[in-house]
């Protein structure tokens, strides 16, 4: 909203003021962005916390990058991606190409569900195993994955999320303390 645009400069510094920053890469989507610095940091070996209600962000759940639904206040773990999709964090790309997810304007396979995507992952192992073995599964389900089988590589491009994208700042820079927030609150008065 044009409100809301007008006012962004204003809450960017406020929130600079109390040791918030702003990191952005131009020319890659924020869920990019997000994916990258989880990334960086679970590989220096801390723990992430995304609070986000974004299933793609299910694909990088690990035993250091956890999910919250901030909303419900529940964590998306292993166990919950694997429960709630069928298949595991690493594969949920591979899940959303054949099943396609309407939020990211992305089709899927005609007729493919979640249930049967993860089917199809759990008995090929991934979405290249799928591919390759297409004209091995029968019936309808292999026509329509016939169908849109040169579709897939593309959905799955958009789907997965970049976790290499060079952010050109240290992460030591956005480290954040209760003792800012105090410092921006006593000068302010």
């Amino acid at each position: 909203p044009d409100d809301l645009s007008a006012g962004l400069p204003k809450i960017k510094e406020a929130l600079r003021e109390v040791g918030v920053h702003e990191l952005s890469a131009p020319g890659f989507e924020a869920d990019d962005v997000i994916a990258s610095i989880a990334k960086r940091t679970s590989d220096s070996g801390l723990q992430v916390v995304i609070l986000s209600t974004d299933k793609s962000f299910c694909q990088l759940v690990s035993d250091q990058i956890m999910l919250v639904d901030h909303f419900n206040n529940s964590v998306r773990d292993r166990e919950w991606i694997q429960n709630r999709y069928g298949v595991a964090p690493e594969q949920i790309a591979d899940l959303m190409s054949l099943a396609g997810d309407p939020s990211l304007g992305i089709p899927g396979i005609r007729s493919v569900g979640v249930r049967t995507a993860a089917r199809l992952i759990g008995e090929f192992g991934n979405l290249d195993a799928v591919i390759a073995h297409a004209d091995d599964i029968p019936g309808k389900l292999g026509e329509k994955l016939r169908e849109g089988i040169d579709t897939l590589p593309l959905m799955h491009r958009l789907v997965s999320l970049r976790q290499d994208v060079q952010l050109g700042a240290n992460l030591h820079d956005f480290r954040w303390s209760e003792n800012m927030l105090k410092g921006s609150v006593e000068e302010a008065g």
